[in-house]
């Protein structure tokens, strides 16, 4: 059992204050307004994951002293107020949606006003939460932040109304952009892909290996070959064996869409195997296997497609808590409700190319590490 004795309540709250500082500014770096669900599936545990990658001295702080239950809680106490702004939006029709992304900032300011009156508002003695980001994180007009536990006292009902009506708004114009942005692309754009003949050490083994077949590979970002680094965001990517068909139709490869969720069943096995699928169709992961480098991606799902001569990395469109809910949800029903699962073949999501060719999803097993590599 860990003890923090040693440090005073003021160094434990300092630390608890940039630790959550510091995974909330990881978080805005993955923020979305399309789905609806970003506050209300952010998870504590995957942004202690990013606090070591990001500052490692400082998460080891909060590991050496027991601090994660605490650091949790400050986690969920600063989403609560945002979520009460995803409910808010969410309770609106499209026609009031629309109205309020195209209203004047005073009309805005009211009608949203207006919204969380009628869901009971905010009471000085309301609730308590913390609020870490600084004062003007959301508009140069945001009230001070301390970082301090709040609830209770003069003007906290003022201040969580203007927080939760910031946000609403925020997602409210997010959202209005892309519908005018999608309307102008005329349907969701491919995901951002680059290929290459140049290998390298990582992709040699992936092509050499024993079990190229049933294996998917995490990579270091910085190990791919030259001509692909700098192309993603992330630390790591996925990559895997697929046939040079697959190659010659970057389109299919870097397919829009998100993650899916299958039970398959296999031909050696009577127990279906609980799989993640991208939205192309090329890859099937096991879950299992694939929960924990997925996790660590934040806003992209960097994937290196390796042929026999050519590769492609594609950027998959990644919403993280959104998508990480959904599929693990998914897996945790068919987990409680088995007899309510829709199993499928593992031949079953095949892709006819024109020409009458038929591509199937090379289902992978096995995971090998060699981001340290």
């Amino acid at each position: 059992m860990y003890e923090y004795a040693d440090l005073s309540l003021r160094e434990i709250d300092d630390l608890l204050a940039t630790a959550t500082e510091a995974a909330f500014a990881a978080l805005q770096q993955t923020w979305e307004c399309d789905t609806g669900l970003f506050w209300k599936t952010i998870d504590a545990d995957d942004l202690f994951i990013w606090l070591c990658e990001d500052h490692p001295k400082l998460a080891a702080s909060i590991w050496r002293w027991g601090l994660q239950e605490e650091f949790g809680k400050r986690i969920a106490a600063a989403g609560e107020l945002m979520r009460d702004a995803e409910r808010i939006v969410r309770e609106m029709d499209d026609a009031l949606i629309t109205s309020v992304a195209c209203a004047s900032p005073d009309a805005q300011k009211h009608s949203l006003y207006a919204c969380i009156e009628e869901r009971g508002g905010y009471s000085d003695d309301h609730c308590v939460y913390f609020e870490p980001e600084p004062a003007d994180y959301y508009a140069p007009e945001a009230p001070g932040l301390d970082g301090s536990w709040r609830g209770g006292g003069p003007g906290y009902g003022a201040r969580a109304t203007a927080t939760v009506a910031r946000e609403a708004l925020r997602i409210i114009l997010g959202r209005y952009e892309r519908v005018i942005a999608a309307g102008q692309r005329n349907g969701k754009p491919l995901s951002q892909s680059w290929a290459t003949n140049e290998s390298c050490p990582v992709i040699d083994e992936i092509r050499c290996g024993l079990t190229p077949a049933t294996t998917f590979y995490v990579l270091a970002e910085c190990s791919l070959p030259s001509s692909l680094r700098g192309r993603t965001s992330e630390r790591r990517c996925l990559a895997a064996r697929v046939s040079d068909q697959w190659l010659d139709h970057p389109e299919l490869l870097a397919k829009p869409g998100c993650l899916t969720y299958h039970a398959v069943k296999q031909s050696r096995s009577p127990i279906p195997l609980d799989v993640w699928g991208l939205s192309n169709n090329a890859l099937w992961l096991d879950a299992s296997a694939a929960l924990e480098p997925i996790r660590r991606c934040r806003t992209t799902l960097p994937v290196l497609y390796v042929g026999s001569t050519t590769c492609r990395l594609v950027n998959h469109n990644f919403a993280h808590w959104a998508e990480l809910s959904r599929v693990t949800g998914g897996q945790t029903n068919t987990m409680s409700s088995p007899h309510s699962a829709e199993v499928i073949d593992e031949n079953a999501r095949r892709t006819v190319l024109p020409d009458g060719t038929v591509l199937l999803p090379s289902l992978k097993r096995n995971l090998a590490d060699l981001s340290s590599s």
